[in-house]
């Protein structure tokens, strides 16, 4: 199986706080969101009482999905309704998203930057993993269940993406400098770099969208 290792490349990553609501890289308000408009805005309309925790590698290669599960605190919450109907979760420091309704099988990914994208990995999409099931069984399944891709969730045009080397590079070149350096990596299509472009990238787009909005 493959997992990702984030190392330290993340902490050596300086965030900053916007004012703006729409795409503030404040901490998302506590609570569950049962819309994207809901995520969008920074409004959750329930606040469950519930949990995440981080299922086993066993747990995964056996059924597949995220790397979270949402849990209830108490038995007058409906495991069914975190699992399917919520759309995402914060606990006032770190979001989570629903995979369920981008495509992304089951269970929640964790949120790795957020600001005009929101940045994530999460297991293949629901039409890869069916083909490769279906192609290889079992065992290819199991295989390929803790196989993660980055992912953006793109809040102006509320769509999910996959990026790749080819993708990403074409978005940067809107920025040729950071363009230049991320042309000199190698390994330009692993996920770390991956990532650490997508958050550079994802710095430079809320920045302006913010300035737009002053």
């Amino acid at each position: 199986m493959k997992y990702l290792f984030l190392g330290n490349f993340i902490c050596s990553i300086t965030l900053f706080c916007v004012s703006n609501t729409a795409y503030c890289q404040d901490p998302y308000p506590a609570g569950c969101y049962m819309s994207l408009e809901e995520l969008i805005k920074r409004e959750p309309s329930q606040h469950y009482d519930a949990f995440t925790t981080k299922r086993t590698a066993g747990e995964i290669a056996m059924v597949g999905g995220n790397e979270y599960k949402l849990e209830p605190f108490e038995e007058s919450v409906k495991p069914k309704i975190l699992k399917k109907k919520v759309w995402a979760y914060s606990d006032g420091r770190q979001l989570y998203l629903n995979g369920r309704h981008h495509g992304l099988q089951t269970w929640y990914c964790k949120v790795l930057d957020h600001g005009y994208y929101l940045v994530f990995t999460a297991c293949m999409d629901n039409g890869s993993a069916a083909a490769l099931g279906f192609a290889g069984g079992a065992i290819a399944a199991a295989a390929t269940s803790g196989i993660t891709k980055v992912y953006v969730l793109n809040l102006e045009e509320k769509q999910v993406k996959q990026v790749d080397k080819h993708n990403l590079a074409n978005t940067l070149e809107d920025y040729p400098d950071l363009l230049e350096r991320y042309e000199e990596e190698k390994g330009r299509g692993s996920d770390d770099i991956l990532l650490r472009y997508v958050m550079m990238l994802n710095q430079r787009k809320t920045a302006e969208m913010n300035a737009v909005s002053e």
